[in-house]
């Protein structure tokens, strides 16, 4: 994992004067739908030269009820490049008396993190919940950095249900230095002055009311009132750079590789040895399964190592790296078979921020390896002990990732796996007795990212997929008398066979049924009020569904099931019966969900589709015994 450095960061200004926190002074506008009001928000960066800087925050919020008192904990993150001193911790009740002043005793510190074998990151903490509401926690502190990489991002509103009396931030930086912001939906007063070479902006919001954190929608970046910084010139440890562009970025990365791929001859003739009589795809294949079989993961988050990866040889001795280290090993390996392949900056997780091509800024947590290959290019999870070859996923495909290459570097899109490829397909039987109890089998293949949740279960033991099976099933109460989990390549199939207990009603001569046995969609969007940001849906899929089924003879199905067809911009839905006389009927089902950005006005659309299959889904049908 590569060190975030611009996430959970604080803000301050020092030179506000003491504030009456009395209840009655929040305006109805701001207690209107809150939980909870910032009285204060106020932050300060102040570049000092290339490699020195320093942050602080004054922020005091009035909490209301339970529901809030999550904001009555600080966290403050540092490290062995940065320092925090000046904590001041006070709670004040309802009429702005002070009930307490945090001790520095009372303040823990401790690991940031758990697991990790190499690791400098450490948190100060305390927690000053109350039980008597309303009541304010104000807290200010000051942090200063032995180097300079990134500015912190500013939310001017941050917290769901929370209003903001007032925020601000300031930045100060020498002209000669450099510092870039991109202003994100803000409405406020904004101060720019230079004097003795430097240059102060100051941003400023007041009276923000209560922000509804709409799901399913893009990020709190594009939502939200906020500001984005990037510095231009910059020193981490001695490592200078420049991130103005996305090339100076990238000549950075390379400085802190350069001279660290050197193996063993051993380990040099063991890769060739290895690749012998290979295709130039088939080393490359050959080379990500031997990473797989003889590295492991560790997370390195000691200073420049949050982005220096370790030594090539470190690597092969050991057997273990983080995603730096092992993607920076298998390129090395591939080197040696004179294979290209190139570094490259990506955010790991299933909801990636927004990455603006003409404002450079290290949005990315994470290094994966890409390697050219005809007209495509073959994407590696270096660090993953399960992830086919080629495989990305929901977890790092489909979006923006800096490639580093030998004459800089630029953004490029990773995998993106199209609706068609990302499939669910289910083929079920079932065998029903005169007592409505039932026999199942059923065969499930899953591709693309339809694969990404079952690809590492594939991988897990009896036990644990059989408790997975267990908590997954969607069906009466049942017993498993087998089952199975593969995988092969890119795809994964799952076999079940399973005894149900009552899986049909009955009602004299009459069965009731729902056709849909395993594959019930529950998803109903929260319903808003008037939607104000646009619906993201980020990956489109297919299920396909055929179940057939067996009842005792003479049983029949009373009604005529009319086809359900329901069609939509945000996907389609189609169920059918195939019926005759001998017990037997077929049920045959294909839902689609389209990927895209929709319109806010469309959402009661999209609410409606999805109600609409939830409905088909639950539909019940009667059988009837003619005898």
């Amino acid at each position: 994992m590569r060190k975030p450095l611009v996430a959970i960061l604080f803000c301050f200004c020092s030179s506000l004067l003491a504030q009456d926190y009395a209840v009655q002074n929040i305006s109805e506008e701001m207690r209107e739908d809150a939980d909870a009001v910032v009285r204060a928000d106020h932050g300060s960066f102040k570049i000092l030269s290339i490699d020195k800087a320093e942050y602080a925050i004054k922020h005091a919020v009035t909490i209301l009820n339970q529901r809030a008192n999550d904001q009555a904990s600080v966290v403050l993150g540092y490290d062995k490049l940065t320092s925090i001193s000046e904590i001041v911790v006070t709670v004040y009740d309802a009429n702005g008396k002070k009930i307490k002043k945090v001790r520095p005793s009372e303040i823990t510190d401790r690991s940031a993190y758990t697991g990790n074998l190499f690791d400098d990151a450490r948190i100060k903490y305390v927690n000053v919940e109350q039980s008597d509401f309303p009541y304010t926690v104000e807290y200010s502190y000051k942090k200063k950095y032995k180097f300079l990489y990134s500015i912190p991002s500013w939310f001017f509103i941050g917290n769901e249900n929370t209003s903001v009396e007032s925020s601000s931030y300031t930045l100060e930086y020498p002209i000669d230095v450099g510092a870039r912001y991109r202003e994100y939906n803000f409405s406020g007063d904004k101060r720019v002055s230079e004097q003795n070479e430097t240059k102060t902006l100051i941003w400023e919001m007041n009276n923000i009311p209560v922000f509804e954190f709409e799901k399913y929608g893009a990020s709190y970046e594009e939502s939200l009132p906020n500001l984005q910084f990037g510095v231009a010139k910059f020193s981490y440890e001695g490592y200078e750079g420049d991130m103005s562009t996305w090339s100076g970025m990238a000549a950075w990365q390379r400085t802190l590789n350069r001279g660290r791929e050197n193996l063993s001859a051993a380990q040099v003739q063991e890769i060739k040895e290895l690749t012998n009589g290979l295709d130039r795809l088939e080393k490359v294949k050959a080379v990500y399964n031997y990473v797989q079989e003889n590295t492991r993961y560790v997370s390195i988050q000691l200073g420049v190592g949050g982005f220096q990866p370790f030594p090539a040889s470190v690597v092969e001795e050991n057997g273990y790296g983080d995603c730096k280290a092992l993607s920076f090993y298998t390129q090395s390996l591939l080197r040696y078979l004179d294979i290209d392949s190139y570094y490259s900056w990506v955010y790991g997780g299933v909801n990636p921020p927004s990455v603006n091509a003409d404002f450079p800024q290290d949005k990315f947590n994470h290094i994966i390896l890409a390697v050219p290959h005809e007209n495509d290019t073959i994407w590696l999870e270096c660090t993953s002990q399960t992830n086919p070859f080629g495989y990305l996923g929901m977890n790092t495909g489909d979006r923006k990732a800096l490639l580093i290459n030998e004459n800089g570097g630029h953004l490029v899109n990773t995998t993106s796996y199209p609706e068609v490829g990302n499939t669910q397909s289910m083929d079920v039987s079932v065998l029903v007795d005169k007592d409505g109890h039932a026999k199942i089998k059923s065969n499930t293949s899953y591709k693309g990212v339809m694969a990404n949740n079952m690809l590492h279960r594939a991988e897990w033991s009896y036990d644990d997929q059989k408790k997975y099976i267990e908590n997954k099933l969607d069906i009466p109460t049942f017993e498993i008398n087998d089952f199975k989990i593969t995988k092969e390549e890119q795809d994964v199939t799952r076999q079940l066979d399973l005894k149900v207990n009552k899986l049909l009603s009955k009602s004299g001569n009459r069965l009731f049924v729902q056709p849909n046995v395993m594959n019930k969609n529950y998803f109903v969007p929260v319903r808003y009020k008037e939607r104000q940001t646009d619906i993201l849906v980020r990956h489109g899929f297919h299920e396909y569904d055929t179940v057939n089924f067996e009842f005792p003879q003479g049983f029949r199905i009373e009604a005529k099931f009319d086809p359900i067809i329901i069609k939509s911009e945000f996907g389609e839905y189609e169920a059918s019966i195939l019926a005759n006389e001998d017990g037997k009927f077929q049920y045959i089902r294909h839902f689609v969900q389209r990927k895209g950005r929709f319109s806010a006005e469309k959402y009661s659309e999209y609410l409606n589709f999805h109600k609409r299959v939830v409905r088909a889904d639950k539909r019940k049908i009667a059988l009837i015994s003619g005898t």
